[in-house]
């Protein structure tokens, strides 16, 4: 596993257009389409499914029927902030990322399931095969939302960690906290 927290954020603020519900991408047919509805977050059950049998990176803790009732029961005041990354019609990605609070209460981006009834090897899902095309889109997201991005309970071998490097090479500053 990781270290127990890890924040990513910003060194220097930059102004950037409002991020939209469609990210592009400049790969051509890769799309990126943010969800922020639970009724969204429940059509995507199949999908989600699909993705997950495919994935390197799949545990329990990133399946639909883990996360979806967590979101259900546990989100708090946080705020849903999927991204499903599709190349054509087929998902190549799944951000599970919610908008919440973070350190001295300022905003952040953080995985469905952590916190209370928290869960382990949290990750993003990326299609074997496409995991450079989804961790750019990911990238281009984060990016967008111009907030710092969260990332506890992981893998040492998560998918994750390639969006913190991509985010390292733009400038963002990783700080590891204990306790998360």
């Amino acid at each position: 596993r990781l270290a127990e927290g890890r924040m990513i954020a910003r060194a220097v603020v930059e102004v950037r257009e409002r991020a939209t519900e469609a990210v592009g991408s400049d790969a051509g047919e890769i799309r990126a389409v943010r969800i922020d509805s639970t009724w969204r977050f429940a059509e995507l059950r199949s999908a989600w499914d699909s993705l997950l049998q495919s994935s390197e990176n799949a545990s329990p803790f990133l399946t639909w029927e883990w996360l979806h009732p967590w979101w259900t029961h546990l989100s708090g005041s946080s705020a849903l902030r999927l991204l499903k990354v599709d190349a054509g019609n087929r998902p190549i990605a799944i951000a599970p990322l919610r908008l919440t609070t973070g350190v001295a209460r300022l905003p952040c981006l953080d995985m469905l399931g952590t916190g209370a009834a928290g869960s382990d090897y949290l990750d993003v899902i990326t299609r074997s095969g496409f995991e450079a095309e989804a961790l750019d889109a990911i990238e281009r997201f984060v990016v967008a939302q111009r907030i710092a991005l969260r990332l506890t309970h992981l893998a040492s071998s998560a998918a994750a960690a390639g969006v913190v490097s991509r985010l390292e090479r733009q400038g963002w500053t990783q700080v590891t906290t204990p306790g998360g």
